[in-house]
């Protein structure tokens, strides 16, 4: 059965979507929602010190050295994958696949930059199969790049065609739509959060970047044959009028994540709303807590000049990433290009907070464990929500989250929707990989921004 397409949108921040799914399914031909459960509203500690299991890069072995973690995957096995990126073997930066066993042995390595079968032209990240197969994406070339157990080429799958060349958005930025963050599902199925991608041209120099204009989706991605095929899976609700660009603290995250039966999760408002799909699209389960949305606590003006202004030598690293030509010569001309920008999305938060009140989303992120539970990280009590989903999973192309997020209270779900308890601020950890066994791993930067893998083990009551 094809998934179920869920329209969210013309209806309102959080009650109101609700309602709407709740009330108007026989008028829209959608099944009624099976289960609507309101969780408590006061929190129930849980310990948040988890006993460690092993680390990964603090070792003086050339394998273990990580540059930069990109991805973090495990399969049923208990190996845990790390997506590499960084100068390796084959020269130049690329990425690399680092696979390592339930104790932090190394199991195996793989990945190059290259034209041939398997090589990588433009990859940033890879997504782990629970079969132990991994999936490399690869923007460059337009493949994905499907590797065995053993981390041998199985085969590669052409991307699905993008909107055609010339497709015109708001802002007349050449556009084609991209699947960037990934999630894998079952067999050769991923889901995928896809993003526009834009030129545009400036003095007679182009640059490449990301934005969201359209509705915002999740579609699914089969690799069975040649090329791959999408189909959209969930339509998540958007403020009208949010074509504008809207710094992306105050739109409402489009949060999801896979269960293990093949069903998915998801939030898309700024209340406190998690429903649940099953595998074959029907909407089945609605999880509450009674928290409100909150104003925010800045003025418009506040905000932006809160705001870090980006030094010289940082444009210049941003214009290359996207430039292939003198950088130099760009850089004064993305400076302006940022002024306007900044001009720009004043003004249309001000009429985002006109229409919509300017509420923060009360939920900041959102994971699966493997057995299903459901871990949800929520805005902190007075700061604003973590654009590092964003930046890092879906514009950079990252597979997960593995930047540390700021200190944030954790809520746990166990499988069959309970309220299991919260992690406070100060011992929460969101992780970006959950896999058998309470295994689960995180990344961590030390001052000199040295990173290392951190594995360890949850308790039963927790996964």
């Amino acid at each position: 059965m094809s998934p179920l397409r869920l329209r969210m949108s013309g209806c309102g921040g959080g009650a109101v979507a609700a309602a709407w799914l709740l009330f108007a399914p026989m008028a829209t031909g959608l099944p009624a929602a099976q289960q609507v459960v309101d969780l408590p509203a006061e929190d129930r500690t849980l310990a948040g010190d988890f006993p460690e299991v092993f680390r990964i890069g603090s070792e003086t072995e050339d394998w273990s050295i990580l540059t930069f973690v990109t991805s973090l995957g495990f399969d049923s096995s208990g190996n845990l994958h790390i997506a590499d990126f960084g100068n390796h073997e084959g020269g130049g930066e690329s990425l690399r696949v680092l696979v390592v066993d339930s104790a932090g042995a190394p199991v195996i390595e793989f990945g190059r930059p290259g034209g041939g079968p398997g090589e990588f032209a433009n990859a940033y990240a890879a997504v782990t199969l629970r079969d132990g197969r991994t999936v490399v994406p690869d923007y460059g070339r337009s493949y994905y790049h499907v590797f065995d157990s053993h981390g041998d080429l199985e085969r590669m799958v052409r991307m699905a065609p993008s909107e055609p060349e010339g497709t015109q958005t708001n802002h007349n930025y050449l556009a084609s739509r991209t699947a960037r963050l990934l999630r894998p599902v079952s067999g050769s199925v991923l889901l995928g959060y896809p993003v526009k991608i834009y030129e545009a041209q400036y003095n007679n120099n182009i640059y490449r970047g990301f934005q969201f204009p359209g509705p915002r989706i999740v579609e699914r991605i089969d690799l069975d044959g040649r090329e791959a095929t999408t189909s959209e899976v969930v339509r998540a609700w958007a403020p009208e009028g949010a074509q504008d660009p809207i710094p992306p603290t105050f739109l409402p995250k489009l949060l999801f994540d896979v269960l293990p039966d093949g069903g998915l999760v998801y939030a898309d408002s700024t209340l406190y709303e998690i429903k649940y799909l099953s595998a074959e699209g029907e909407l089945v389960r609605i999880l509450r807590r009674p928290f409100p949305s909150r104003k925010m606590g800045l003025g418009i003006d506040d905000f932006f000049d809160e705001r870090r202004e980006l030094r010289q030598d940082e444009v210049e690293e941003l214009v290359g990433e996207h430039y292939t030509g003198r950088v130099a010569d760009l850089t004064t001309t993305f400076l302006m290009f940022l002024q306007s920008k900044k001009a720009a999305e004043k003004e249309a938060l001000r009429r985002f907070i006109e229409d919509f009140g300017g509420e923060l989303p009360v939920l900041d992120g959102l994971r699966t464990t493997w057995d299903g539970g459901v871990w949800v990280r929520r805005t902190p009590e007075g700061g604003l929500p973590w654009t590092d989903h964003l930046i890092g999973n879906v514009l950079r192309g990252y597979a997960e989250a593995t930047t540390p997020a700021p200190p944030a209270r954790i809520d746990v779900i166990d499988p069959e929707g309970n309220y299991v308890g919260t992690i406070p601020e100060r011992e929460a950890i969101m992780f970006s990989a959950f896999g058998p066994n309470g295994l689960v791993a995180h990344v961590e930067t030390d001052e000199f921004d040295v990173q290392t893998v951190v594995v360890r083990r949850l308790p039963p009551d927790l996964r």
